[in-house]
């Protein structure tokens, strides 16, 4: 049996003799430094000429990347103007036929994502919220459609819009779930667009 002294001897020698296989400067040495927006580790100064010019490449391709981004976006802001097809499905139980509706509709999105429009036919108003989806090149679209003649048009409205070709005409494409009234009755509401400047 080993005295505990000679226990206690040898650990010191192991961690001494482990702590000599360390890599000696490195774990006080690690910097975090932040480059053109982009926080990275090194052991080199933050401002080494070295580093701060690797970094260039990656932020130049950052910042083209989001102004491309950028103007794909802004294709669709601004006024777009046409023929809204609205179109609501029937009442199959209490015999009803669905109701359509075929109106000149203008609409405004804004660079901050807001929506309004109108259908002076229907006296549809629409308000709402439109969001860039960079991953399908397209507006997400959350609006609310009210006053509308007949009122079965009234509903939240959501979807997509999308820009195919040269920008010049617009698809818009959502769908509403429409309350019918009591008892709990629903149907789905359509409005489908192609649009122009």
């Amino acid at each position: 049996m080993r005295s505990p002294r000679l226990l206690a001897a040898l650990a010191i020698l192991l961690i001494a003799g482990l702590a000599g296989f360390s890599a000696p400067g490195y774990a006080g040495d690690i910097r975090r430094c932040t480059i053109g927006g982009r926080t990275i580790l090194t052991d080199q100064p933050c401002d080494d000429k070295e580093l701060q010019a690797a970094a260039a490449p990656a932020r130049a391709e950052a910042t083209q990347a989001l102004e491309f981004q950028r103007q794909r976006a802004h294709r669709f802001y601004g006024q777009w103007y046409g023929p809204v097809g609205m179109h609501v499905n029937g009442d199959v139980m209490g015999g009803r036929e669905g109701r359509r509706a075929l109106v000149q509709a203008q609409f405004t999105i804004g660079e901050n994502g807001q929506i309004k429009g109108v259908a002076a036919e229907t006296g549809c108003r629409f308000k709402g919220s439109a969001a860039w989806d960079e991953l399908l090149e397209t507006l997400a679209i959350d609006m609310v459609a009210e006053d509308c003649k007949p009122a079965t048009l009234n509903g939240r409205y959501s979807g997509l819009m999308q820009l195919p070709g040269d920008g010049a005409a617009a698809t818009l494409d959502l769908r509403a779930r429409i309350f019918l009234g009591q008892p709990a009755r629903w149907t789905v509401a359509d409005l489908r667009a192609t649009l122009h400047r």
